[in-house]
């Protein structure tokens, strides 16, 4: 990296600082005033955070810290995480080092800033048909443009989709146009080849024909998520119930992924290998919500039982509710169609959940309103 390209601002004391600096001085540039610097570098020789020096230097820059630390000890490091410091070095360090942890705090925190100004993509994905993946998938989006986010609703089943007939679309352009278009993807371009729901919600259905599938790649959905990224709110993608190369490249731009299971055993079976695919791809477990569709007493398979299964917790229940067939067979989302339906109390909490942030304006009254359960991993 060039001098000019990095800004480190010094603070604290530490063995041999002058020397040290002199050497970090050679390789980036440094300055006296925080306010001026992209990388803060803090140095102590105490068993805990000096707070008072990071509140100081929060007062003029946002910038990453970066903390030498001559005593790594678990309550410094513990501290140091809940202060947002960007990185922890154990003293001494070479010059080099000190600049490459600089490097990747900037290079990080670029990153951050940049995703915060991008649309929230959220991947509803299932291990096996006829969970009800895609009826929620449609929901989610219906409900998030609801809330007054900009949604697009992307459905990535390229052989078999049925987001548009969920919605009782009838489309003139579809992925498969999208991806064929000559000249590069932009978002005017995208949000053109849209088809535009009667509720406002941006809707870009599978292909019409299975064989045009062929030409979805896995490198054009990239192009197609990272354009949609910049020109929504939010993205919800519907998926089939394998891992294709779309839903690979999917995952790659997914901020949270939505597992939809139905309450029976072969169901489960599926999603115990799914968790131990996405664990393969080194998908994060955090951003993994794993729901519970059609939920009823009478079927006598609940979350606990789902839990034992998969040995880890139910996130999110969504109700065994008439709406929702009726809602599919009418082409409008239970939402939309019976918006005080206990069904879509459940789906505008999930959404909601996924999507932090989404504006909360004051809804209809809901009679019969079903809390959404949340059951503790």
């Amino acid at each position: 990296m060039q001098a000019d390209r990095l800004i480190l601002s010094a603070t604290g004391d530490w063995a041999e600082r002058a020397q040290l600096l002199r050497q970090i001085g050679a390789r980036a540039r440094l300055t006296k005033v925080p306010s001026r610097a992209q990388v803060v570098l803090l140095a102590t020789d105490a068993e805990e955070l000096p707070a008072d020096t990071v509140a100081s230097v929060r007062e003029h820059t946002q910038a990453p810290i970066l903390l030498l630390a001559a005593k790594g000890s678990p309550r410094l490091i513990e501290e140091a995480i809940r202060a947002d410091v960007a990185d922890v070095l154990l003293m001494p360090q070479e010059a080099d080092a000190i600049v490459f942890a600089a490097e990747k705090a900037l290079r990080s925190a670029s990153v951050q800033d940049d995703r915060s100004e991008r649309g929230r993509v959220i991947t509803v994905f299932s291990p096996k048909g006829g969970t009800g993946k895609s009826v929620t998938a449609s929901n989610m989006a219906a409900a998030l443009n609801t809330r007054g986010l900009r949604t697009l609703l992307l459905d990535l089943d390229v052989q078999f989709g049925d987001a548009a007939i969920i919605l009782g679309l009838e489309p003139e352009r579809t992925l498969h146009d999208v991806v064929v278009a000559p000249g590069a993807l932009d978002a005017e371009k995208l949000t053109a080849f849209a088809t535009v729901h009667a509720s406002g919600l941006h809707v870009l259905p599978a292909p019409l024909c299975p064989e045009d599938a062929e030409l979805i790649s896995g490198e054009k959905i990239g192009e197609v998520l990272a354009t949609a990224e910049a020109a929504y709110d939010a993205v919800v993608v519907d998926t089939p119930p394998f891992f294709a190369e779309q839903v690979l490249a999917a995952l790659d731009h997914t901020d949270e992924l939505v597992l939809v299971l139905a309450p029976d055993v072969p169901t489960l079976k599926n999603a115990r290998l799914a968790l131990q695919t996405l664990e393969l791809l080194s998908f994060p477990d955090e951003r993994i919500r794993v729901v519970l569709n059609r939920t009823s007493p009478r079927i006598g398979f609940g979350a606990s039982d789902v839990a034992h299964v998969l040995d880890r917790g139910v996130d999110f229940e969504l109700p065994e509710d008439p709406v929702v067939p009726i809602g599919v067979n009418r082409g409008i989302p239970a939402v939309l169609h019976r918006p005080s339906s206990a069904y879509a109390a459940g789906i505008d909490e999930l959404a909601c959940r996924v999507v932090q942030g989404v504006p909360s304006p004051a809804p209809a009254p809901r009679s019969r309103r079903l809390p959404f359960a949340r059951l503790a991993r």
